[in-house]
């Protein structure tokens, strides 16, 4: 197989004309010398050593992960290896189109059910995702930490449902997760339907309830800010 450079090369010289004048060019070589500080400058950031991170579309995060009995070994390998390269794991976020149709159903057997519209998509138009679906959370190297994108439907059910699916996440996952993502994109999805009240608080507790109190360990609480929601460990 040609290298793409080479191919971009023959394929413009096809395109020109016999005709066409050739442009004489030079190179020149110089050597420059790099100074290289032996520590940070003051006032520079160091890049965090996770700043290389995943995102993966929701309902793929059993292809890309595998589960208990059938992990991904690819995936398991590639992560360690950036993390031995880098000093730290990539954060995976799981989450995109298909978490906002994502619903939480506990007699699940099945890890994912989806259902596709037409044979030629690629995403699903509705997907229910079981206990078992939180396998595909344990299987990269131990410390990897995962930003987990819940739905957030409109009304009162459907925040009974993203608090639900977030205690059951919590439950299995643990301190793993770095973050709640509340909903993909709200801002455009609903046309400001999901506008919270301003100083609105709620509290994620074990089983989905509902509570002004202190929050469970590890979770904190769900907060609205201009109509943006975030709830963070």
């Amino acid at each position: 197989m040609l290298p793409l450079y080479f191919v971009a090369l023959y394929v413009a010289l096809a395109a020109s004309s016999p005709s066409d004048e050739l442009i004489p060019t030079s190179s020149v070589v110089a050597t420059v010398k790099l100074a290289v500080p032996s520590s940070l400058p003051r006032g520079r950031q160091i890049v965090d050593a996770n700043f290389q991170s995943y995102s993966i579309e929701f309902n793929y995060m059993q292809d890309y992960a595998g589960n208990t009995s059938h992990p991904n070994e690819f995936s398991y390998q590639m992560i360690q290896n950036l993390a031995q390269i880098s000093g730290a794991y990539p954060i995976i976020r799981a989450g995109g189109s298909t978490q906002n149709r994502a619903v939480y159903v506990a007699n699940q057997t099945e890890a994912l059910n989806q259902t596709f519209s037409n044979p030629g998509d690629d995403q699903p138009s509705a997907l229910t995702i079981g206990p078992k679906w939180f396998e595909s959370f344990q299987q990269f190297p131990k410390g990897t930490q995962y930003i987990y994108g819940l739905n957030f439907f409109d009304g009162e059910d459907g925040l009974d449902q993203t608090v639900l699916q977030a205690a059951a996440a919590f439950k299995a996952v643990g301190e793993d997760i770095y973050a709640f993502e509340i909903g993909n994109e709200v801002d455009g999805q609903w046309q400001g339907k999901l506008n919270l009240d301003k100083d609105r608080n709620l509290t994620l507790l074990q089983g989905g309830q509902e509570a002004q109190d202190d929050p469970p360990t590890g979770l904190s609480r769900l907060t609205s800010t201009n109509g943006v929601s975030t709830l963070r460990q």
